[in-house]
């Protein structure tokens, strides 16, 4: 497209399906009906190949297919290159197709979904941040993570913010938490695993029955492992019509599983949570959270629901939980009210912030910069 901007966007789209996916494929649709941009899309994920050789060759195939693009629009004028920080191994792909892209001469947007080299420094990271150079735009999911990041890493000079809750919608009439009281609903849906809190949720619910409190656990998502697969099973077993089996969700079937519960909990042990879309969902719904402190989820959820500190006293600090607001579901209900208006603060702003990045891909900003971190 003459006298365009032409974007190649390497990152990972579904499936399989999970929140940086998911985000990703939302920001490249956007991306793509952007007038006076042409823009190339190459999904550089693993697919479903979590690890092992199968991981690194559909890695290796697919950065092959992102460097020859690089080559051949290397000549092309008003490039960008739009690309996702990744962790683990998978930031030295990072650094392999930043480090061409600085050869070429591309403009660079690096978008950081995960929180492992901002709330811990990382030599591989400071090494991408270098390679990346001083003009190259960070987009970070909060203010809290866009000072974390600016403060370990003096070479990130231009952050912007852009909150996930932007790409989410909300219904415009949720449910009442509660309608079906003296039972209380328990939802829990994610990629099921111990390190999302698989093995917590279960024994939330093993603690709570044997107080005498009457709760049903809605449990959604794909398991992840044999070892979250056979526990399911078991559960079932053990807790029979307490507890209700949803398997994978979505569309409308992942809406109506929010509506279903009264009570999101989040007790992930995964040490980078960053923004986590099943949290925002649970908020767009007007479900109150209860969650770990984990990463950066204490800032997204606010007043909408309960940070528990120590994992340790998840389940206690829970069935506490579950026991009080059976016996006032108007706690229960502020609390409601309180997260769905979270989420709507959350979702205006977000949707300012996402208008913002997609400017930085037209044509009149190919020159501009975002001047440090807000």
């Amino acid at each position: 497209m003459a006298g365009g901007e032409h974007v190649l966007a390497f990152l990972a789209l579904p499936p399989p399906i999970h929140g940086q996916s998911t985000i990703n494929a939302i920001v490249v649709a956007k991306l793509m009906g952007l007038d006076g941009v042409r823009a190339t899309v190459i999904d550089i994920g693993p697919g479903r190949s979590r690890h092992g050789w199968r991981y690194h060759l559909t890695r290796v195939r697919r950065v092959a297919a992102a460097l020859a693009q690089l080559f051949y629009d290397a000549a092309v004028p008003r490039r960008t290159v739009y690309t996702v920080v990744e962790s683990g191994w998978g930031i030295f792909y990072n650094l392999l197709l930043v480090s061409i892209s600085r050869i070429f001469g591309y403009r660079l947007i690096l978008h950081h979904h995960t929180s492992a080299h901002v709330l811990a420094e990382r030599y591989s990271f400071r090494w991408l941040a270098r390679l990346a150079g001083p003009r190259a735009i960070h987009v970070v999911l909060s203010p809290a993570m866009a000072g974390d990041l600016t403060r370990r890493y003096p070479a990130v000079a231009n952050v912007i913010v852009v909150h996930n809750a932007g790409a989410i919608s909300a219904p415009a009439d949720p449910g009442l938490v509660g309608s079906e009281l003296p039972r209380l609903r328990l939802g829990f849906l994610s990629n099921l695993s111990d390190e999302k809190g698989l093995d917590t949720v279960f024994s939330v619910l093993r603690n709570a029955r044997s107080n005498g409190l009457d709760l049903l656990l809605h449990l959604a998502g794909p398991a992840m492992t044999a070892k979250a697969a056979a526990d399911i099973a078991l559960a079932k077993q053990e807790f029979g019509a307490a507890l209700k089996i949803m398997g994978p969700l979505y569309g409308p079937a992942k809406a109506a599983f929010y509506e279903q519960i009264d009570v999101f909990l989040f007790p992930s042990r995964y040490l980078y949570e960053a923004q986590s879309l099943v949290v925002i969902d649970a908020m767009a719904h007007g479900r109150p959270v209860i969650a770990l402190d984990r990463g950066y989820t204490a800032e997204l959820i606010g007043t909408g629901g309960v940070i528990v500190a120590d994992p340790q006293a998840f389940i206690s600090i829970t069935t506490e939980l579950c026991r009080a607001w059976l016996t006032n579901p108007n706690a229960l209900r502020r609390y409601a009210e309180a997260s769905r208006r979270r989420f709507s603060e959350l979702h205006r702003n977000g949707v300012v912030d996402l208008e913002r990045l997609l400017s930085y891909f037209l044509p009149r900003h190919s020159d501009g910069l975002v001047k440090g971190a807000p």
